[in-house]
């Protein structure tokens, strides 16, 4: 979209509202100081001499963590003239180039936010502007705005624009609600308005597939970690680093999708109570459980024959691993990586016999991999012979296991990433996805290419969620992608097999609008079908998910449900606010 400079509107305004000499604080530094602006107007807000006040509102949208306060904020009210508004700072320059902004309802002392956004993908050059769209305003009602800069050098004089209703002639695209309907032409932040999912820019309800939640377990009161799964039982350890309980493993029945619920919970007996056992995998009736943040042994193997009756066997703790933060089970052998060390550690479990298990602790492990680049490994997966290890500022590292019981695995490629934090290649081992984890952290997808042994890596595609903290896990099946991507939810791509391009397929947010960080959809386990997709969310529990609905116009589903369509008519073409605005890195 295009901005039409109002030279005329801005210069006055520049003059009128400038209120402060330089160096001192304006009028609206504080919430009860808030300026009146007006629908149809672009006011000068000037953030050069505003303090930064602790006891302002901290911005849900966020992108350096949920709740952080900006710098330098002032404040607005407007009286809604109509149930829709917009307000933009896209039309401002360097140095007010990155900005927060945040609307409330409510009064001074008890306000509750209802929009945000920190960078919009589409507004000022730099995308670091902010762009809100409102829907379901009160007519009549007094809303309030504050505005930041994003870092000292971000103040200036932003221009911030107002208007209501909301324009038409710019950008939406499908919008998914919570029971799998869809509607049309609806702005983003109209969609997480309404409780619904916003499947990209441009997209339609013809050509996309809407989510639904088939059925959710949320029996705990602290953080939760990663999933798996194995038969009709879900494994949902806690994040204990996060949430200081003790260490535990949910273990939830899953036989009725629509009705999960809770058989056992399995406790880390001591001396491991204290510890962090954010990440399993379960195999042959054995729980493998990652222990962390204070652990006495880096891995517990829990005897789940009887899931209802889970029971310690033994646990692993060798002079190089005292701590693990993901496991994972590949035909008899265990892999570890610490997160700590760029080390990987091998246990050769071939021979383990759940019914006369070994002394505890596990002290020797087939094989430990040094030097698996510079700095840690994060996570690793092994497929088809092949061990795709994230190691953070190295990358992705490679290594040969097709003879893993006999001869130490060997390195057969690498290529350089940035908090490379998990991986995960198709089945054909064609192409592999890297993820990582850090402010705008998204995917990559490499083509390999064997020759002789040796593995080449081509970057095919990339892509990140602006308005997204980061992603998180990933998994494949064939060359279907899942993504667990913290606030933005679960995101499901098609790789191309001939190109390596990625297709948007569906996407389900499991977390509530607002937040940001981490926050929302941490584990993934696709392996049950698209029907029943398994996830775990930090705050809200294990949800079973169905992308494979049908769709169809969005019927009378109470109040949200006519905002929403409201907001088909009356927002069509707003600029989104938050989240789904897609956009590609260079390759």
């Amino acid at each position: 979209m295009s901005y039409v400079p109002r030279f005329s509107a801005l210069m006055c305004a520049y003059l009128c509202v400038r209120l402060h000499a330089a160096g001192v604080p304006p009028v609206n530094d504080t919430c009860t100081g808030a300026l009146l602006i007006t629908c149809s107007s672009v006011t000068a807000a000037d953030t050069t001499a505003s303090a930064t006040d602790p006891s302002d509102p901290g911005f849900s949208c966020h992108n350096g963590g949920a709740g952080s306060l900006g710098v330098g904020g002032i404040w607005f009210r407007f009286v809604a003239a109509d149930a829709t508004a917009r307000l933009h700072t896209c039309a401002s320059v360097a140095p007010a180039d990155d900005s927060l902004l945040a609307v409330y309802s409510g009064t001074c002392g008890a306000l509750a936010e209802i929009g945000c956004d920190d960078d919009e993908a589409f507004c000022i050059a730099t995308d670091f502007g902010s762009d809100v769209t409102l829907c379901g305003l009160t007519v009549g009602e007094t809303y309030y705005v504050q505005l930041a800069a994003w870092t000292e050098s971000d103040r200036g004089v932003y221009q911030l624009d107002l208007q209501c209703p909301a324009p038409s002639g710019g950008i939406t695209g499908a919008c998914c609600m919570s029971d799998g309907t869809c509607a049309d032409g609806v702005a983003e932040s109209c969609c997480q308005q309404g409780g619904g999912s916003y499947l990209g820019d441009g997209s339609h309800c013809a050509t996309s597939t809407c989510a639904q939640l088939v059925g959710q377990w949320d029996g705990y009161s602290g953080t939760y970690a990663d999933i798996w799964v194995d038969g009709d039982y879900a494994y949902a350890p806690n994040w204990g680093l996060g949430d200081g309980n003790t260490a535990r493993v949910h273990i939830i029945d899953i036989s009725n999708p629509t009705n999960p619920v809770l058989d056992n919970t399995f406790f880390l007996p001591s001396p491991n109570e204290f510890t962090s056992p954010q990440d399993v995998k379960v195999a042959g009736g054995l729980l493998f459980i990652g222990l962390e943040g204070g652990a006495f042994d880096a891995v517990a193997i829990v005897d789940v024959r009887n899931p209802t009756s889970p029971s310690l066997l033994t646990t692993i703790r060798t002079a190089n691993f005292t701590r693990t933060h993901n496991v994972f089970y590949d035909n008899g052998f265990l892999y570890m990586a610490d997160s700590s060390t760029p080390r990987v550690g091998i246990v050769d479990l071939r021979g383990f016999d759940p019914n006369n298990p070994p002394p505890s602790p596990i002290t020797q492990e087939q094989w430990v991999l040094d030097n698996v680049g510079t700095s840690i490994v994060h996570d690793i997966t092994v497929r088809n012979g092949r061990l795709y290890a994230a190691a953070w500022s190295s990358g992705l590292w490679v290594y040969d296991v097709t003879d893993v019981a006999n001869s130490m695995p060997t390195l057969i490629g690498s290529t350089p990433g940035t908090s490379t934090h998990s991986v995960w290649p198709t089945d054909d081992g064609n192409f592999v996805v890297t993820g990582e984890e850090r402010t705008l952290g998204g995917i990559t997808v490499y083509e390999i290419t064997d020759t002789g042994g040796a593995l080449s890596f081509t970057q095919t595609d990339s892509l990140v969620l602006p308005e997204a903290f980061s992603v998180h896990n990933q998994v494949v099946i064939g060359h279907r992608l899942y993504n667990s991507w913290y606030e933005a939810g679960l995101q499901v791509f098609d790789i191309d097999p001939a190109t390596g391009l990625l297709q948007f397929v569906a996407v389900y947010d499991s977390s509530p609008p607002g937040g940001g960080g981490f926050v929302g959809n941490w584990g993934v386990y696709p392996f049950l079908g698209d029907d029943r997709i398994v996830l775990s969310d930090m705050e809200n529990g294990v949800l079973i998910v169905d992308i494979t609905g049908g769709v169809g116009p969005v019927p009378t589903i109470g109040t949200w449900g006519l905002i929403v369509l409201t907001c088909a008519l009356l927002c069509a073409g707003t600029i989104v606010i938050r989240r789904r605005a897609v956009a590609r890195e260079a390759a």
